[in-house]
């Protein structure tokens, strides 16, 4: 028998420890492959094939050093094609025997020789780039967030931390509104009823969602993730307040709230926005029926061109829907209305995080504006899309469909909804709702002397009084008022 000569000295030494190195390498993969190849199962095999062919490329190219051969070139048949040349890999050299013999260099051979084949029947995918984009944005936006909130911990900003325009420019290049669209198919998709309870229930324990509150508490009469984000609650589980004539028309927290100051909103603390910005021109009466945006008026004479009667100011209060709160909205006042506005726009996240970072994320998002009257005067509803709202739906108004592909973003739908009769809203009655949370933006005429009784960061339910001003709270306390109440019930 033909032995493979032992050498002696520092290199003998010297290449037993390469081939134990390489022994303890191989160990390494074949256990990976292992347990890939059961995930293969219940997985997507394209991505397991890609996995598994960085994981080979990675330790082909470390066992290549270990043993002092080179196994990667690159390919001239194509550009960015990257191959591995294994035939001079873990082949047999004189010195290199491990005391098994030329058996043993057989075997490494003939593994080498597969190990090869299985490399070269492998298809490289382009991955798009769009997704490098996305990662390269998030991880910018994660950077700031971090480094924003150290400085203004150390003191060394006053006030909210607002993104930059080019941060803002690359937060709206991200494919929020495909993503909402598949995230509501996902959302509306059947689970089968061995799938409810888990799924859904994992959804109520993150969330913290009352099913207790819910008319149907059983997570396996939901049939999908929407049907449970759009559950009814119980009768009398939201008791409308019958004195106050502004109640919160949905359950969530307040963001900000307040008079608007020369046609202005405060969206957070020292960062304003515009009211024409967001609501569009004032032409809900004689406006057409689709116009694009143009110049808009002074915010000043856009102001006063709302307030219709003498002593009255402008309002406003922003309601947050948290992914756990109640997700239909009611009407938060006796009102009627008049027409619908649809600004077809981004879907950016309206968390308070966001709403902190961008100034104006309501006045880019997509959302449905409804305006009318209400006892003093001007009154209008926005329903604000985000990020993963599937659909914004309003009972009243059929042919309102929100994130879809036809609508141009920067041209406004217009709606009249008097032509044959004005739609009258009582006070607490269902509205619409949202395919996931989102935020509810109210701007109303008031009495001057109008005050609020919650705060910015108050969670509220439905149905919770918002305000009133002193001839509200003289109306409401009259025994006429009382018994006017107790005829509309």
């Amino acid at each position: 028998m033909c032995r493979a000569p032992v050498h002696t000295g520092w290199y003998a030494h010297l290449q037993e420890r390469r081939s134990l190195r390489r022994r303890q390498w191989r160990e390494k993969l074949r256990s990976s492959q292992r347990r890939v190849a059961g995930a293969v199962h219940h997985g997507s095999r394209a991505l397991i094939t890609r996995l598994l062919a960085v994981l080979g490329l990675l330790v082909s190219v470390r066992m290549a050093f270990l043993d002092g051969s080179l196994v990667v070139r690159w390919s001239r048949g194509g550009p960015g094609r990257v191959l591995l040349d294994t035939r001079t890999l873990w082949q047999a050299r004189p010195g290199e025997g491990s005391g098994s013999g030329s058996g043993g260099g057989q075997r490494e051979q003939r593994w080498s020789a597969r190990w090869a084949n299985y490399v070269r029947s492998l298809r490289w995918t382009p991955i798009p780039l769009g997704v490098g984009f996305a990662l390269i944005a998030y991880q910018q936006y994660r950077h700031v967030l971090v480094r924003e909130r150290k400085r203004t911990a150390e003191g060394q900003i006053d006030g909210p931390v607002i993104a930059r325009p080019w941060e803002v420019s690359a937060y709206r290049l991200l494919p929020l509104r495909t993503i909402s669209r598949a995230w509501g198919w996902i959302n509306s998709h059947q689970l089968p009823l061995w799938a409810r309870q888990p799924v859904l229930g994992w959804y109520v324990r993150t969330f913290g969602c009352k099913m207790e509150e819910a008319a149907e508490p059983d997570l396996l009469a939901y049939d999908s993730l929407s049907a449970l984000f759009r559950r009814e609650l119980k009768p009398g589980a939201r008791p409308v307040d019958p004195h106050c004539p502004l109640v919160s028309p949905c359950d969530g927290t307040v963001l900000h709230l307040g008079p608007v100051d020369s046609g202005r909103l405060e969206q957070v603390k020292g960062v304003t926005y515009t009211l024409n910005k967001f609501l569009g021109p004032s032409d809900w009466e004689t406006g057409p029926q689709v116009s694009a945006p143009g110049d808009h008026d002074e915010h000043a004479a856009y102001h006063q061109r709302l307030v219709t009667l003498p002593g009255n100011s402008l309002f406003h209060c922003v309601i947050y829907l948290a992914p756990g709160d109640y997700h239909r909205f009611h009407s938060p006042a006796d009102w009627t209305v008049r027409h619908r506005r649809h600004f077809p726009g981004d879907l950016l996240s309206v968390s308070p995080l966001v709403a902190n970072w961008i100034a104006g994320v309501f006045c880019l998002n997509e959302r449905a504006i409804y305006t009318g009257k209400w006892r003093h005067g001007f009154f209008s509803f926005a329903a604000v899309g985000a990020t993963n709202v599937g659909s914004i739906r309003v009972y009243c108004d059929e042919t309102l469909l929100t994130n879809c592909r036809r609508w141009r973003p920067g041209v406004r739908q217009d709606l009249r909804l008097d032509v044959e009769a004005p739609h009258s809203c009582v006070k607490g009655a269902p509205f619409g709702e949202f395919n996931l949370g989102s935020t509810i933006v109210l701007v109303f005429e008031a009495p001057s002397d109008f005050q609020f009784s919650v705060q910015p960061g108050d969670p509220v339910r439905m149905g919770r009084p918002l305000g009133a001003s002193a001839a509200d709270a003289v109306t409401t306390d009259s025994p006429a008022a009382d018994a006017a109440t107790t005829d509309a019930s």
